[in-house]
């Protein structure tokens, strides 16, 4: 049977918003890991929680990874590396950001965490950031950009320059990706959006990247299909887009 256990009793309401984004992760000793946001000093911080006890109890320090004083930061996504490291991007502002969100990034190396590193810092608002990490512990991450409502994409830990991988469905609006890494390496990253022919409703957007991103083909063409999200399987795939990379919506 199931079970659960509370890991914050003073939440906020929002703390886990958005379903696109990985929140949650276990290290090769088995300890659990969970991001999520909640206020402290009167704005948004992001905090990671710990469990040692496969998830019956979870330990906090009550202070954020990173505090930036004076500035909302939200919606976290959080993977690990084959060190055991942690990853964690997520939407903020800072002194620099003209008042925009950009997509910040810092990591845990097993005793502190480090500075934070913006992946994205452009003009216009960034918003819900996804994380994945591949078997060489390269760092991918995709979000949307709120002006012109399409899917981005960088690599880090040094940070590519975004590339736009939605582009040709035109001006419609392109929201909350998703992303996953297969046993080779291929990026394979999923939405929500409309496009010519698809302008009723909001439906479920694929794109995959071998050597370049390809162009997005629709998965799902009939109805309201919203916050997709996708995983690897070592196993063949239940509702597979390959034998390999399931997902569910």
């Amino acid at each position: 049977p199931g079970y659960s256990s509370v890991v914050l009793s003073a939440a906020n309401t929002n703390s886990t918003q958005f379903n696109n984004a990985q929140r949650i992760v276990r290290d090769s000793k088995g300890n659990l890991y969970f991001a999520y946001h909640k206020t402290y000093s009167s704005y948004l911080q992001i905090f990671v929680a710990k469990s040692c006890d496969n998830g019956d109890t979870w330990s906090n320090t009550g202070e954020p990874i990173k505090e930036i004083s004076g500035y909302n930061q939200k919606y976290p996504s959080l993977a690990i590396d084959s060190n055991d490291h942690l990853h964690i991007v997520w939407e903020g502002e800072d002194k620099d950001s003209g008042g925009n969100s950009q997509i910040m990034y810092c990591e845990y190396d097993g005793n502190l965490w480090r500075e934070v590193d913006v992946v994205d810092s452009s003009s216009n608002d960034q918003h819900a950031p996804a994380i994945a990490i591949d078997k060489n512990n390269e760092l991918h991450v995709v979000w949307f950009e709120g002006t012109t409502s399409q899917i981005k994409y960088a690599k880090g830990p040094l940070w590519t320059t975004p590339a736009l991988i939605s582009s040709n469905l035109g001006s419609y609006e392109q929201k909350y990706p998703n992303i996953a890494v297969d046993n080779e390496n291929n990026l394979h990253v999923i939405w929500q959006g409309k496009a010519t022919s698809y302008t009723s409703y909001d439906t479920v957007w694929y794109a995959t990247q071998t050597i370049g991103w390809s162009t997005p083909v629709c998965l799902q063409t009939s109805g309201q299909n919203t916050d997709p999200t996708l995983r690897w399987s070592r196993y063949p795939a239940s509702n597979g887009i390959t034998s390999r990379v399931e997902y569910v919506f």
